[in-house]
């Protein structure tokens, strides 16, 4: 990966973010499928606090987690070049740390991909007159046409890629000055 244009983000930030945004999407699903079952819980005052921010806050931070875990255990296998030396390397079935601090990592690119699709779309699409929609908006608000899914996958993928690739080259650079003082 010595040849590797620096402004193109490596295969592994490409594969973390299709991997991060179909794990999103499976994740939106479950809770769509399961939100009629919690929700008479949810509306308990203290119980339905705890299992919002237990399930739709901090579940996704393990789930990630346990993917990155299992799939690098993977990867690593295959492409044991393109990830960076780590002194405690996780091996068993609990992620480790550096697990823990990517479904951290990956649950912070979800938010900024999700705000950097809604500037994109605020961008493209025109704002509404007062009391009614545009047929602009109308347009990228059915579901039925799937050209907008697509160009919203994209500009995420897009954004997920160079936000994994940006923390790749923080911790290359980390590791660097660290090996340099030592």
């Amino acid at each position: 990966m010595n040849n590797w244009p620096s402004w193109i983000p490596l295969p592994r930030s490409w594969f973390n973010a299709l991997a991060l945004l179909l794990l999103l999407f499976g994740i939106q699903q479950l809770s769509v499928a399961i939100w009629p079952i919690l929700l008479p819980i949810i509306n308990l005052p203290k119980i339905g606090i705890l299992i919002y921010v237990a399930l739709f806050i901090l579940a996704p931070i393990a789930l990630v987690a346990a993917v990155h875990h299992w799939s690098h255990q993977v990867l690593d296998q295959f492409f044991p070049d393109s990830r960076l030396p780590q002194p405690l390397p996780a091996t068993g079935a609990m992620p480790g740390l550096l697990s823990w601090w990517e479904g951290l990592y990956g649950w912070v690119v979800s938010y900024f991909v999700g705000i950097i699709w809604a500037v994109c779309v605020a961008i493209a699409l025109p704002l509404p007159a007062t009391g009614q929609l545009s047929p602009t908006l109308l347009v990228f608000a059915n579901p039925a046409i799937s050209t907008w899914y697509l160009i919203e996958f994209g500009v995420k993928a897009i954004a997920a890629a160079y936000l994994y690739q940006f923390e790749f080259a923080v911790k290359r650079s980390l590791l660097t000055a660290h090996s340099t003082h030592s």
